[in-house]
């Protein structure tokens, strides 16, 4: 269980990370609120080299938030079954058992469905508010 989730937490850490240099940049520029503000909403304006590493560590915080609350599904190929099987009580073990046989085409249907988006939806609208109120 722990190794499981070893992978989302480093995912939320990076995003942590990369975060706070957001933040830190945000506070120590005069500009770097607005350039934030423009990589959020896609419009890379300026010829500084902030721009461009802003937007890397914009979107690595996205990609990592992705990865992490997907990677945390509990459907049996993703570590988020491991983290959850772990936490459950044995008697469970053979539910879970019987749903990793089948956790393959339950990810297909899920993604189909647009549930992922429904639930790092809300986390990526938190972080892009954050980032954007000056």
């Amino acid at each position: 269980m722990i190794v499981a989730a070893a992978g989302p937490v480093s995912n939320l850490l990076v995003a942590t990370i990369l975060c706070a240099c957001l933040m830190i940049m945000k506070s120590a520029s005069s500009g770097g609120a607005e350039m934030i503000q423009s990589v959020v909403f896609n419009e890379f304006s300026g010829n500084s080299i902030l721009v461009p590493l802003t937007a890397v560590a914009y979107h690595g915080v996205m990609l990592n938030l992705l990865l992490a609350v997907f990677n945390l599904l509990p459907v049996a190929p993703l570590d988020g079954a491991a983290v959850l099987s772990g936490l459950l009580p044995r008697s469970f073990a053979p539910v879970m058992a019987q749903m990793q046989n089948y956790g393959l085409v339950l990810l297909v249907v899920l993604v189909y469905l647009g549930i992922p988006s429904m639930l790092y939806g809300p986390v990526f609208y938190f972080v892009r508010s954050y980032l954007i109120s000056i």
